[in-house]
């Protein structure tokens, strides 16, 4: 793959052998390069297939911080080894902007604390929840935010919403044909 375009120190548009295009995420992975030059692979945590320029994925990574790409990024790896729930790309980018949306929340002194739905949400999804905790307390660690407790209950709701989107049951009906 050879670099194309830096969004960031890890965030790059490059193009495959057969020209396609992708935005690849990693920590460095855009950091110095020139174009045409290859890129490390080894440094690739992410890539998403380029769709033109009306392409939300490339939208989503140019509005969050480098710094968010990199918590997602290690929040993932915690939630993934300690867990079966699997990240594909949709659900990547949707835990970034959660997560960079979170941390512009807590700057701006905004809880979202509902003290009963904690409660609940404390007893319905206990596994969730903890983990829920251990990965705010990390984003807090690694970006410096002061994430209040109350986004324990909304990154239970985003894990929650993870693994039921990877347990999906495709139902698959056979009709006859109408010829």
């Amino acid at each position: 793959m050879n670099f194309i375009k830096n969004f960031n120190n890890n965030a790059a548009l490059v193009a495959d052998q057969a020209g396609n295009e992708w935005i690849v995420l990693g920590k460095g992975v855009g950091f110095g390069q020139k174009l045409g030059q290859p890129i490390d692979e080894a440094k690739i945590e992410r890539r998403f297939k380029t769709a033109g320029s009306d392409d939300t994925t490339l939208a989503t990574i140019k509005s969050v911080s480098p710094l968010t790409l990199e918590a997602t990024s290690a929040a993932i790896k915690l939630i993934e080894a300690e867990s079966p729930i699997r990240f594909d790309n949709f659900q990547y980018l949707a835990l970034a902007d959660h997560i960079d949306f979170a941390i512009i929340r807590s700057e701006g002194g905004i809880d979202m604390e509902d003290r009963a739905l904690r409660w609940e949400v404390k007893r319905l999804f206990k596994q969730e929840y903890s983990l829920a905790k251990r990965v705010v307390k990390l984003i807090n660690g690694l970006t410096g935010a002061s994430l209040p407790a109350s986004e324990e209950v909304l990154m239970t709701y985003h894990l929650v919403n993870a693994e039921s989107d990877g347990a999906k049951v495709q139902d698959t009906v056979n009709y006859p044909s109408l010829k």
